[in-house]
């Protein structure tokens, strides 16, 4: 059991932003190589194609037009291909560490910079690097629209910029940063990013792709690398804006939840809802936030935005959408409009998945897919003790807590991790003292090789009862011995908070990317598995995703091997689907189950281990 402090709290409480920011120390992540047979590929910052606009330049790297590489710091781009042997080496490569290019002309060649090389050299210094085009004309364009294809895997500091020059480079007066949404770690993005930048009808423009790495740290700095490949121009639009990030938010803290229990919804109240756009024509826009889910249809005051700049919209809690009381869906469609027509509308929305359960509360945006989880959390920079890291709760009625469910991530190698020890923590928030104070746990689990790329439930045998108030939740590890607790998905700023030690710590922002960090995935279960726990011969069973959509897979861990057999039943009592007795070994295992024949509804599955025969319920959408 974990030693019970009361810790100082490290953060500025929301107190009614859901947007607020921190300078706080940032997560570290070690190299790792990627799981290539996984084929898991990050796709997020999808450019969008804005039919209309005339192409203006183009370029394959075929050696068509003229590109310049320059450095101001350590390496520098090269223009190569996939056979070339900074991309191919199997020590120091990038292929080894975030696969081969696939742009559309890969084969004619592309622009690279490779990081790896000098985290496995061991010797990092600041990095920054840059290949340019050659002048371009753009005499009578206002503004334009640039697409290319990139791969890119993200570490700790570096930062890949787009930039433009109206003066033949002299001056760089356009720098706009992509891939801060990718998260550290995670799998590569092999992507078309588009971006809309003002040129001013200048006869001497020129583009630039440019890398940045600030860090020495010859164990933490540097990056993996980056590959741009089919850069385009079109012209661009005068009326045209572009959705950046959504929010929405519940509670007298304005947290945002993914997954809301059902056992909490009725005293919630409203949720309202934000966004940040940007303007990315030249003419100025009176923009609004247009909010749909099911019934709820309102949109926000107007904001008049000046050509290409950043804004935020919202719609207040009283005009929020009150929280559903049905279990089910409830997902929130954003959008931005404006007073005139737009000339593109194509990235302007965004549906965001929502949902009322029977008792799981969640932050983030795990779908029971290994591939919906994006890098995670070994521990902090200049550690000083055992790690935690972890979200925030507002809890609203009385309830009690039966399970902590935490996600663990994928590693390179899995043998290097089995057997470290993990747990549950909850911390309250005193209010009259504005500290979070030690509040519970659950038991220490040993992490097994089932749990990689998979959410653990950690089962309470005693459930923790909870009253009204703020509460921390976090998945926590033990110092020299880091766990890997997965992310996925974004949250606002200042509610990714965990344990450096003895320090309550929050997870910095990106300075790109202010107003938004990564989620862990550090869910609550209000259902109690008291009992389950206390099985002869098997314990920690669940489904997961539960309610699904077309497949599941039920978990389990033995305590010795045995034959396990599951039948699934509707609620009349009808078997609809049987899987076959079969011997399994001890230990967690998971036997996945294909719903998608099933009609919608809810189903009970029994497992059967011996002597012990549990039955549980599953929900088909």
């Amino acid at each position: 059991m974990r030693k019970q402090v009361t810790l100082l709290s490290g953060l500025a409480l929301l107190a009614g932003t859901a947007f607020a920011q921190q300078n706080i120390p940032t997560k570290q992540a070690k190299l790792s190589k990627i799981a290539v047979s996984k084929g898991i590929e990050n796709k997020k910052n999808e450019g969008v194609l804005k039919a209309g606009g005339d192409l203006l330049w183009s370029d394959p790297f075929d050696g068509t037009h003229v590109w310049t590489v320059g450095t101001g710091g350590q390496g520098t781009f090269i223009l190569g291909d996939n056979s070339h042997a900074q991309i191919t080496n199997a020590t120091s490569g990038l292929t080894p560490y975030m696969g081969a290019m696939a742009s559309t002309t890969a084969a004619n060649g592309f622009a690279f910079f490779n990081g790896v090389q000098y985290l496995i050299g061991g010797a990092v210094d600041p990095q920054n690097t840059w290949v340019a085009s050659e002048v371009i004309d753009f005499t009578g364009i206002q503004t334009i629209s640039l697409t290319f294809e990139q791969r890119y895997r993200a570490f700790n500091s570096d930062v890949t910029y787009v930039e433009f020059s109206t003066d033949g480079g002299a001056n760089w007066t356009f720098s706009e940063a992509v891939n801060v949404a990718v998260p550290t770690n995670g799998a590569s993005a092999q992507n078309m990013i588009t971006l809309d930048l003002p040129v001013g009808g200048t006869a001497t423009g020129m583009v630039r792709f440019r890398w940045e790495n600030l860090s020495d740290d010859d164990a933490f700095g540097s990056g993996y690398g980056w590959m741009v490949d089919d850069v385009n121009i079109y012209e661009g639009y005068g009326d045209n804006v572009s959705l950046m990030y959504t929010y929405s938010a519940v509670g007298v803290q304005e947290l945002q939840y993914s997954k809301f229990p059902l056992t909490q919804a009725a005293t919630a109240g409203n949720i309202s809802f934000g966004a940040e756009f940007k303007n990315v024509g030249y003419n100025s826009q009176d923009a609004s936030l247009h909010v749909t889910s099911g019934a709820y249809d309102a949109t926000g005051s107007a904001v008049t935005t000046p050509a290409f700049t950043v804004d935020s919209v919202e719609i207040l809690t009283i005009a929020g959408k009150p929280m559903p009381t049905v279990a089910g869906a409830a997902d929130f469609t954003f959008e931005i409009t404006a007073a005139g027509s737009l000339d593109v509308t194509a990235d302007d929305s965004k549906t965001v998945p929502f949902e009322v359960t029977p008792y799981v509360y969640a932050v983030d945006s795990y779908d029971g897919t290994a591939a919906s989880m994006e890098g995670s959390f070994e521990g902090w920079q200049s550690g000083t003790g055992d790690p935690a890291i972890g979200t925030m709760y507002e809890i609203f009625e009385d309830g009690e807590i039966g399970s902590i469910d935490i996600g663990i991530g994928e590693v390179d190698v899995e043998a290097d991790y089995i057997g470290r020890e993990f747990l549950g923590l909850i911390y309250k928030l005193n209010e009259g003292n504005g500290e979070f104070e030690y509040y519970d746990e659950t038991d220490v689990k040993a992490l097994e090789a089932a749990h990689f790329g998979s959410l653990v439930k950690m089962q309470l045998t005693t459930t923790i009862p909870v009253d009204a108030g703020l509460y921390l939740v976090m998945a926590g590890s033990f110092d020299g011995s880091p766990v890997p607790f997965a992310f996925s998905g974004m949250a606002p700023a200042g509610t990714t908070t965990g344990l450096n030690g003895a320090t309550v710590t929050g997870l910095a922002s990106d300075p790109a990317t202010p107003n938004i960090v990564e989620a862990p995935i550090v869910r609550i279960d209000f259902q109690s598995y008291v009992g389950v726990n206390e099985l002869e011969n098997v314990a920690g069973i669940s489904a997961s995703p539960n309610p699904f959509t077309n497949a599941t897979e039920i978990s389990f861990d033995l305590k010795a091997d045995a034959e396990v057999s599951i039948v699934v039943t509707d609620l009349a009592g009808r078997v609809v689907m049987t899987i076959p007795t079969a011997n399994y070994n001890a230990g967690a295992q998971k036997v996945s189950i294909d719903g998608a024949a099933l009609n919608a509804g809810v189903y009970n599955y029994t497992l059967t281990v011996g002597n012990n025969v549990v039955t549980k319920r599953i929900v088909k959408k």
